[in-house]
């Protein structure tokens, strides 16, 4: 949260700003990983429960995953900063931009339905990453096609609506 606070905050479209996120996206994954790579092996010897503490798989999300997620999400935010003129000539940023006005909706979203709907079947733990790939394609699409329908009627996803009548 406090990271997209201080996005908000930035000239997003200055090239030196986007290729900031990029590298320092970059470093940022780079250390997080490679920091977790030797804590990891090093807690192992130690004690293999103090290893979950340092990975940064996603169960349990510990500091450095938070970290590498930090990394990559700047790196693609940069990377979609710079090519946003050929993706709006394309027509792309018409398709995607009202899904990244409901963001809040599609997290929460994306964790009742899309998580719970996989736990309701068993099959959250245990997929090949080819799997996971498959069911987040899936969703990204069916979540943008929903906000494509929504922002037809209304200017704000269900949740942001909510949180601006809760906010003032």
């Amino acid at each position: 949260m406090l990271f997209g606070i201080v996005l908000s905050r930035a000239s997003l479209g200055e090239r030196s700003v986007q290729n900031v996120l990029i590298l320092g996206g970059a470093i940022v994954f780079a250390a997080a990983q490679t920091l977790s790579f030797f804590l990891t092996n090093y807690f192992m010897r130690i004690d293999p429960e103090l290893a979950a503490l340092v990975t940064t798989e996603p169960v349990p999300p510990m500091p450095l995953y938070t970290l590498a997620g930090l990394g990559a999400a700047s790196v693609v935010i940069g990377l979609c900063l710079i090519f946003s003129e050929q993706l709006k000539t394309y027509g792309v940023l018409r398709l995607v931009v009202p899904a990244g006005r409901q963001t809040l909706t599609l997290y929460i979203g994306h964790i009742l339905v899309g998580m719970g709907t996989l736990e309701a079947m068993g099959l959250l733990g245990g997929q090949t990453v080819a799997q996971a790939v498959w069911a987040s394609l899936l969703f990204c699409m069916g979540a943008t096609v929903y906000a494509l329908v929504w922002s037809a009627w209304f200017k704000r996803g269900p949740i942001e609506t909510l949180m601006r009548v809760l906010a003032g």
